[in-house]
């Protein structure tokens, strides 16, 4: 399907021709510390509609989690294609292929198994682990792997929670630690390669905005095929109150599509709000997180322990086993769903260009 790659080399490819076609240059930040398969270059590629002195700003982003890139860039391209006719005072700022490496190799954390998600904090100090976090870290990192092991992972949770408490567990498996660099969640011990490059690119780039609206596409959370809109600024603040007004039912505002409990997890380092420190103060932002929604939390968790797994523990060249465990955890985050597809692409130019009219 148009705009949908089938590897980040690819998806690079389809945006920058997105981008030539609109009539707008990319830029192009290569990765100082690792290489591409074949030994090729990679890293992180910009694209601007609209001018430099913009007084507003929407910023999108892509791969965070590194295969939610197929959605995300899917998304860009096709925005870059729409020839959308935006406000004279408006720009559009594509960020492409955030976690390169982990777009290039099929993997949600980095080179150093950090989730970016998670790794935009001081890192001056951390908590340590809980005897919950011990526990759920323990689960999730297995060293041996099979079908019967996943379809366990409800019950052994439900298990968990038993014993902490909902809160503890869903923080434990989602929140973000920094004590395991081989375990699930880990934010990392000081700030990853993309995380200096985006907090550089937003400080030159964004300086003369006025406003800005951070939109970090991901895939996961929500009902199959339906976007799923977190918006992180304040309750009662006015961007939320702006969310609710433009996006609508779509914008999840307690704890929808996580549990009964009505409340998110604690999450630690979440890029939108460490991005929103590189601007002016006199800025408005607004943080939004746009999920695709696509197979329920527990498939979800388990394509991050399959991940895991593969990266730590699979045999070398990887089974036929492991190559199948492979297949379904890309398949997670990019389903071979030509209907699906199809929803992302009009369902994403739709939160952008309601963004860039707001």
């Amino acid at each position: 399907m148009r705009f949908f790659a089938s590897s980040f080399a690819q998806a690079e490819d389809i945006f920058c021709h997105a981008a030539a076609c609109a009539g707008v240059d990319t830029c192009f930040f290569p990765h100082q510390h690792v290489r591409g398969r074949g030994g090729r270059s990679i890293g992180i590629r910009t694209a601007r509609l609209g001018g430099p002195d913009a007084r507003k700003c929407v910023v999108t982003l892509s791969a965070t989690h590194g295969p939610e890139g197929y959605a995300g860039s899917a998304v860009q391209a096709a925005c870059l294609a729409a020839g959308m006719a935006l406000p004279d005072d408006t720009a559009l700022v594509f960020v492409h292929g955030v976690n390169a490496f982990g777009f290039e190799y099929d993997s949600a954390t980095n080179e150093d198994n950090v989730d970016l998600n998670r790794n935009f904090v001081s890192h001056r100090e951390h908590r340590l682990l809980t005897p919950a976090d011990e526990d759920v870290q323990a689960l999730l990192t297995p060293v041996e792997m099979s079908e019967d092991f996943l379809n366990s992972l409800q019950s052994r949770l439900t298990g968990l929670s038993e014993k902490y408490g909902y809160t503890a567990v869903a923080n434990a498996v989602t929140g973000g630690q920094y004590q395991r660099a081989d375990g699930i969640g880990f934010g990392g011990t000081t700030q990853a390669w993309s995380n200096l490059v985006l907090r550089q690119l937003m400080s030159e780039s964004l300086q003369r905005a006025e406003e800005v609206i951070f939109i970090d596409f991901h895939v996961g959370l929500g009902d199959y095929g339906e976007p799923f809109i977190m918006s992180f600024d304040a309750p009662d603040s006015a961007a939320h109150a702006r969310a609710l007004e433009v996006w609508g039912s779509a914008v999840a505002c307690g704890g929808e599509g996580f549990s009964a409990a009505d409340r998110r997890p604690d999450y630690s380092g979440l890029l939108v709000n460490g991005l929103a420190e590189e601007l002016p103060q006199s800025a408005e932002v607004m943080r939004i997180v746009a999920e695709f929604g696509t197979f329920d939390n527990f498939s979800m968790l388990g394509a991050l322990v399959i991940d895991r797994w593969l990266r730590y523990e699979a045999p070398t060249p990887l089974s036929a086993g492991a190559g199948i465990l492979k297949r379904k955890m890309i398949n997670c985050y990019h389903p071979d769903d030509d209907s699906w597809r199809q929803g992302v692409l009009k369902d994403g130019v739709d939160i952008v260009q309601k963004a860039a009219l707001l």
